[in-house]
């Protein structure tokens, strides 16, 4: 189910209906209400374990079931209040007069809205001859009667505002909301909904009195009326979901977000479509599955639009008319469509190798606008089911395959169960609403992921030559090991182990080889398993860039240099490299305290930073007898940015499922990234980084545009902070995209760089090294980071010396050859080049 900050439509339904029963139950009972007379409690304790072990799925559904809300009210009782009582409950409080009950306004505004839901509803499915049962229609008609008895009975309650109100103003929310309720839930036409709704404050609904603990929920319906009303609302949910990844891959398109941000984003969005779907499932399932609803609501929104019952479905190879494809697009009937048909043809035992062009050819670069409801059903069928052969390929033959998307996890849950599970069907829509999107440049993700891996292959393979012959002992050889296997893992992906499996199973049937059959198809054809595995990679690589730099103190130990050579006026411009690094990574990083400014800081804060006193930097001959000298906890080195980006390392680097939503992962998304949106009138313009103090900066200068609109505060999640699944799938590509330079900055050159660095300044300081410290001040070159506090220690005069400028003016010789020579933005231009990243930095000094 959907973690609980967040919010669906159907929920907000099925809230409103059970705060209006909560309220109704806990008012009566503080007036005196006997409570012998209300249904009886569910629960008088914590919830009873069952017998024996659970295995399996039973097990993890269990396990998602225990969050620290249930584990809460299961302390409580919990009643279920009958609807019958809900009329006796209102004349009860009616009648009490010590002192008279005061009907708050949140009550009127909740009881309206689920009125105006379950009668505006009911009376659509009668306009358009919806067969729903005389039972159900009982049922509804009985649930309004009692809603509006309730209002009149309460009505000399409310104030004279409250109960002026009429049923054709009830749309108005209380407070600041002012949002109309035809549009909020607008319970049978399907709809895109407005930022207004994304945006809305949370809904005021009436409180339980202060005293009551016990829990109270509304008698659930389950008639296939209310099924419908689930359908139809889950229906505008997804489609805000849609919505919202429409919105990302549109901006990618032109180049906004990075594809592995996109990627990850998309998926998050799908798997909480398939939590939301969850919720409301078991109610459909009652009534003949989520096909069955799915049927009645593309029959009924087609006789809404004009449509005769005869012309819904014509007799024919599909049973489709084809004039409807918009209709049954917008509520996922194609692709659903699709999956049945090829489930129905799925062999177990036979790997189905759908040959391109049975069903047509896809032609990307033609107009879709253009073409006919059947050109475009046509067009989706071959999509679908020319890329259901890679994925099933994956599942059957490539069980290590490094990444798995919901597309690919769905078509795994149809091959074991032989159901089609609606995230299914919604992960498929999405899939060809990107290639909708994208058309012919679907297939630049794949082109980004190779250029990507290519590099990444050669950068660990010129880091293993590098450190060929150059060891230290926090850099086991075990480490090497895995360096190499990742190397390994790039390459088999290089290698198409898709296109090999059904290479094998064409030859084991002795079948020839399609000349259409190429390599990388899942990849070409899938830009969101491209970008989970750019993010794979890049998770991989990031953890080994910081390992090195950590192990090492290349870039730490040149940063501080840097800094004191900059601050002292010795360099005639800056290290562009180093900046972008200072940038990216906060400096709490690489200092203990403040940033340095003379040299009696330069020096004490390196030695701080590398965990080692002065008296131990000062004798080199005895800290390599005694490494005891050293601080016990060792250097200090990089800690883990990137906090948005390595939520998904699990789920997207490993390979695991993914961890039940709670309310600290939404928070992690929206109160940790330490990146927010500038946007003005919907376009995002720049990204600000927010500081250890709070506040939020752009390139290191507090922002003073007076046009950017200001990111709204929002109350965390923890504290009960609501926010729709839409609105968190865009905070989260927005601060993916933050941190897509800091995840895939390429560390291992840097460390690489600043390591050649330390040698020329090593050999440019080395007769003044050995005159001040004498000829063994280094014997490995694992020592270089000793350098900088040979040369910070003389500057500062630590030891009882007098300051002594010359070792830092030497340095500064070699630091300012490698400027003069253009190569201090090596790195820089690397990532432009290979990551794409084309962008400024600004830093405020002061």
């Amino acid at each position: 189910m959907l973690p609980e900050p967040l919010i669906s439509i159907y929920q907000q339904y099925k809230q409103d209906t059970d705060a209006v029963a909560a309220w109704l139950a806990s008012t009566a009972r503080k007036c005196g209400f006997p409570a012998d007379l209300l249904s009886n409690p569910l629960a008088s304790g914590p919830p009873q374990r069952a017998t024996g072990r659970r295995k399996g799925k039973a097990r993890r559904d269990a396990k998602k079931t225990i969050n620290k809300d249930s584990v809460g009210q299961a302390k409580f009782p919990k009643y279920i209040v009958a609807i019958r009582d809900f009329v006796p409950l209102a004349e009860f409080i009616a009648a009490y007069q010590k002192p008279r009950v005061s009907v708050p306004e949140s009550f009127s505004s909740t009881i309206d809205r689920v009125i105006t839901v379950r009668a505006g509803f009911g009376d659509q499915l009668n306009e358009h001859g919806a067969e729903i049962g005389e039972k159900s229609a009982l049922s509804h008609q009985y649930f309004v009667g009692v809603l509006e008895n309730v209002r009149q009975v309460l009505k000399p309650h409310m104030s004279s505002a409250t109960s002026a109100t009429s049923f054709t103003t009830v749309g108005k929310l209380s407070g600041n909301a002012t949002e109309d309720l035809s549009n909020r839930f607008d319970a049978l036409k399907l709809y895109e909904p407005s930022q207004q709704f994304l945006d809305a404050p949370d809904v005021e609904r009436p409180q339980k009195v202060d005293d009551d603990e016990k829990i109270y929920e509304a008698e659930p319906q389950t008639s296939f009326y209310d099924a419908m009303v689930a359908y139809t609302m889950m229906m505008n949910d997804l489609n805000s979901i849609r919505s919202h990844i429409e919105w990302i891959w549109t901006n990618y398109r032109v180049g906004v977000f990075d594809l592995a941000a996109a990627a990850v984003a998309t998926n998050t969005a799908v798997d909480l479509a398939r939590n939301l779907a969850e919720d409301a499932t078991p109610l459909f399932n009652g009534h003949g599955g989520t096909w069955k609803m799915a049927n009645t609501l593309y029959f009924m929104e087609c006789l809404r639009k004009g449509y005769a019952v005869e012309d819904v479905y014509v007799p024919g190879v599909i049973d489709f008319n084809y004039d409807t494809y918009e209709i049954a697009d917008r509520m996922f009937f194609n692709a659903y469509r699709a999956l049945l048909s090829f489930r129905d043809v799925l062999n177990p035992r036979c790997l189905p190798l759908i040959k391109e062009g049975v069903f047509g050819t896809y032609d990307p670069g033609s107009d879709r606008n253009a073409k006919s409801g059947r050109g475009k059903y046509e067009e989706d069928q071959v999509l679908l089911m020319e890329f259901f052969t890679e994925l099933m390929t994956v599942v059957r033959c490539v069980r290590a395959y490094p990444v798995q998307d919901e597309f690919l996890r769905g078509m795994k849950e149809l091959d074991e169960t032989r159901e089609v599970p609606f995230y299914l069907v919604f992960a498929a829509q999405i899939y060809l609403d990107i290639h909708h999107i994208l058309r012919d440049e679907a297939s630049r993700g794949f082109e980004y992921l190779l250029q990507q891996t290519t590099f990444i292959d050669n950068d660990l393979g010129r880091h293993l030559e590098f450190h060929a012959k150059l060891k230290i002992e926090s850099w086991p050889a075990s480490n090497d090991h895995m360096l190499r296997a990742l190397q390994s893992k790039i390459k088999w992906i290089a290698s198409d182990p898709v296109w090999k499996a059904k290479l094998k199973v064409y030859q084991r049937q002795g079948d020839l080889v399609p000349a259409t059959m190429k390599p990388h198809r899942i990849l070409q054809y899938s830009p969101v398993i491209a970008g989970l595995m750019l993010y794979h990679f890049r998770a991989e690589m990031y953890d080994v860039g910081i390992a090195v730099a950590n192990a090492w103190g290349s870039i730490t130990y040149s940063l501080h240099l840097y800094n004191a050579l900059q601050c002292e006026g010795l360099l005639s411009e800056p290290w562009a490299d180093m900046e972008v690094v200072r940038t990216l990574i906060r400096e709490s990083n690489f200092y203990v305290g403040d940033r340095p400014r003379n040299p009696e800081e330069y020096f004490s804060r390196f030695c701080l930073q590398m965990g080692v006193s002065a008296a131990t930097l000062a004798a080199p001959n005895r800290r390599r007898r005694n490494p005891s000298m050293s601080s016990r906890s060792g250097p200090r080195g990089i800690k883990g940015g990137v906090p948005v980006s390595i939520m998904f390392e699990d789920r997207h680097r490993r390979n695991l499922e993914q961890a039940p939503w709670t309310a600290e992962h939404v928070d992690n998304i929206i109160s940790r990234s330490e990146w927010e949106a500038e946007e003005a009138d919907g376009m995002l313009l720049a990204m600000a980084q927010i500081d250890d103090d709070g506040a939020r900066k752009v390139g290191g200068k507090e922002t003073q545009n007076k046009n950017m609109k200001a990111p709204r505060q929002r109350a965390k999640t923890v504290d009960g902070g609501r926010l729709s699944p839409g609105q968190l799938v865009k905070a989260l590509v927005l601060a993916m995209q933050s941190e897509a330079l800091e995840f895939a900055f390429p560390y291992l050159v840097m460390h690489r760089w600043s390591w050649g660095l330390l040698r020329a300044v090593k050999l440019e300081c080395d007769p003044l090294l050995r005159q001040s410290y004498g000829p063994t001040y280094m014997q490995h070159e694992s020592e270089l980071p000793f350098v900088v506090g040979y040369i910070l220690m003389a500057a500062s005069g630590s030891g009882g010396r007098e300051k002594d400028d010359r070792l830092m003016r030497a340095a500064a010789v070699a630091v300012g050859s490698m400027l003069d020579a253009g190569t201090g933005g090596f790195v820089l231009k690397m990532a432009r080049e290979m990551l794409g990243f084309d962008g400024r930095f600004e830093r405020d000094d002061d």
